[in-house]
């Protein structure tokens, strides 16, 4: 998640009822990426403020890891049935469609986890760097195509908003130079990312661009 992401979820999230909101589901999260050390903007204005309005957060990931409550795929039926039983009112599903080779499939599963009136928040990139995790399939979608997936859905937001560029990211974190040109050089170990690395760097000066779609199941 970039940061100007995290500040445009929060916004979205700011502008309904946190008795309406409450509990939140974050699909792809953990305690290291909302964390100090890893994406701690997340923490800052996504989490932190609905907290204080009272709002409960869960977080699943594919892994355990610390501050996960239920680690597993969404595509697996058990897991699926363990995050029914945390009666989420509100899904988060960033950046997570263009890892997964079946988005549409993904986002039915997400809004079978909620009630009617729940809400389902979805990012994905529109213009941005291939970035495997494990993979990136590529898909970009625009507001239309994005908010299309939300079936028997009211739509409160579509949108599609700048987040700068990698220029930008390295001006304020120059050590993600190292970090970069090291998946580069490490092309025999990992293809993936040594592509992931080189496409930043082609990318060093053209905007970001990421989706948003906010849909109320009906």
């Amino acid at each position: 998640m970039l940061k100007d992401e995290a500040m445009r979820i929060g916004k979205e999230m700011g502008a309904i009822e946190a008795a309406e909101l409450s509990p939140v589901l974050m699909l792809g999260s953990n305690s290291r990426l909302n964390g100090p050390e890893g994406q701690s903007f997340i923490s800052k204005y996504v989490i932190a403020p609905n907290e204080l309005r009272g709002v409960q957060f869960f977080h699943t990931d594919l892994e355990d890891a610390p501050g996960v409550d239920i680690s597993g795929d969404l595509f697996d039926d058990d897991v699926l049935e363990a995050l029914k039983q945390l009666n989420a009112r509100t899904i988060v599903c960033a950046n997570i469609l263009e890892h997964v080779e079946r988005p549409a499939s993904l986002v039915d599963r997400c809004l079978s986890l909620l009630p009617t009136s729940g809400y389902i928040v979805i990012t994905v990139p529109n213009r941005f760097p291939y970035h495997p995790a494990p993979i990136d399939t590529y898909f970009r979608p625009d507001g239309a195509a994005l908010a299309s997936l939300c079936n028997n859905s009211q739509i409160i937001t579509v949108d599609e908003f700048d987040c700068g560029s990698f220029a930008l990211q390295l001006s304020k974190r120059p050590q993600l130079v190292v970090r970069y040109a090291l998946h580069i050089m490490l092309f025999l170990v990992s293809f993936r990312r040594a592509v992931s690395g080189l496409h930043r760097f082609l990318w060093l000066v053209r905007n970001y661009n990421i989706t948003i779609v906010v849909a109320k199941k009906l």
